[in-house]
């Protein structure tokens, strides 16, 4: 009975509240002003999107074990929150909002980096509600984030065989990077990821050196899976096989590091292409590409190696009535 009459008090007093505030104007329509308080953890009227996405991204990284790459995206996206939101109660954030704050983002950011900010935080909010640190009946996160369009990206331009060998030839001769020679030797050579040479070791190639394992990569010192998560084997070339029987030590450690930087460790791919790779283009006059496009180089050579050799099986009145190949 005095539960009962305590529930009717409290609705009288939120009818009134309702109409005085109709009458000064100061009626919320959403209504949320006058649902009652949760004790359960923190008030959902008081929590803030930089908090919740705070519980998010721990969450994540426990259960994803995010590496670098993937933290600086979601510490990105949490500065941004902070910065645009500060500390209004995320139940407080509509359409309206996630409307501006993705103009924001253009302001400050690129299309792809506002287009991955908005994919975070968008499952941030499905990840609150089902935590019950959000409420909504549609994801306000979910139009928003249609309206963003990324232009497609331009095909990596791969290196011809005249710019690889200047580039290998720079860079035994540059009095600097003389030290990375064999390193970008090897990525021509095998068309493996930068992280995946920086992290290879001695225990990875076979001992007559025909094939290499690649299986883990390091990326700014962190050693962690490859970028699949896939491990892989393949065949070195001659050239290849002859660099690395030249770089063998005759006392080494299974762990040893294949390609170490100078002052040893794994080399680190920022400081990597930001100097060194960068620094030696520049020397020979050759535009620039991210050191990732020795990999595109070595797909691209090889198609056309596999297609110049299909021609060359076919007799010549093939040739001529077959264009596309």
């Amino acid at each position: 009975m005095r539960a009962l009459l305590t529930s009717q008090t409290a609705s009288k007093q939120k009818a009134s509240q309702i109409e005085l505030d109709i009458i000064s104007g100061n009626f919320d329509s959403t209504l949320k002003k006058y649902k009652p308080k949760r004790a359960s953890h923190k008030h959902l009227e008081q929590i803030t999107a930089g908090e919740v996405f705070e519980k998010f991204m721990t969450d994540q990284e426990k259960e994803k074990g995010l590496q670098v790459g993937s933290l600086c995206r979601y510490t990105g996206a949490l500065r941004q929150l902070q910065r645009f939101f500060e500390h209004k109660p995320v139940e407080y954030i509509g359409i309206a909002d996630t409307g501006d704050f993705a103009a924001h983002l253009k302001e400050h950011c690129s299309d792809r980096t506002t287009k991955d900010y908005l994919i975070l935080i968008r499952a941030c909010w499905d990840w609150g509600r089902l935590k019950h640190l959000i409420e909504f009946n549609a994801n306000p996160w979910d139009g928003v984030l249609e309206r963003v369009k990324v232009a497609p990206k331009q095909r990596v331009k791969p290196f011809t065989a005249a710019e690889v060998k200047a580039i290998e030839a720079a860079f035994r001769s540059d009095r600097y990077y003389a030290h990375y020679a064999d390193f970008v030797t090897f990525l021509f050579g095998t068309g493996c990821r930068l992280g995946e040479a920086a992290g290879l070791q001695w225990q990875h190639i076979a001992d007559d050196l025909k094939t290499v394992w690649f299986g883990e990569s390091v990326s700014r010192g962190v050693r962690k899976t490859t970028k699949t998560g896939k491990a892989r084997t393949i065949i070195l070339t001659s050239k290849i096989s002859q660099l690395l029987a030249a770089r063998k030590p005759p006392l080494f450690q299974p762990q040893d590091l294949v390609f170490p930087a100078p002052k040893g460790g794994p080399i680190n791919d920022h400081t990597f292409r930001r100097r060194a790779w960068k620094g030696v283009l520049n020397k020979t006059g050759i535009e620039y590409r991210k050191p990732y496009a020795t990999r595109h180089t070595v797909i691209s050579h090889a198609l056309a190696n596999d297609e110049r050799a299909r021609k060359r099986e076919l007799p010549a009145w093939s040739r001529r009535t077959i264009p596309s190949l």
